[in-house]
């Protein structure tokens, strides 16, 4: 069986279709690179005002519940493992 030859596309037209093709990357590249991204919305945290200096061994009897207040709100930022149950102690 004899070679088949098809006709092949002249080097001037290859050279043609790459560059095409390397605008269409360049254009690609700027519309990426010139998006802008909304910053992430970041969450408002309120520390608890607390009506009391508290320490070591304090209480919510004695501090109008601020020892809670101070506990829950550690809590939820992820900074005290245990429950809020009233009493200052080493974890709080």
């Amino acid at each position: 069986m004899a070679p088949v030859f098809l006709s092949a596309l002249s080097v001037a037209e290859l050279q043609a279709q790459v560059n095409a093709l390397l605008q269409k990357i360049q254009s690609v590249n700027v519309a990426a690179t010139s998006q802008t991204v909304a910053p992430a919305k970041q969450k408002v945290v309120t520390c608890p005002r607390l009506t009391r200096v508290l320490t070591l061994g304090s209480i919510d009897r004695d501090t109008n519940a601020d020892v809670s207040l101070l506990q829950t709100f550690l809590k939820e930022q992820g900074f005290y493992q245990g429950d809020a149950y009233g009493i200052f102690d080493a974890p709080t």
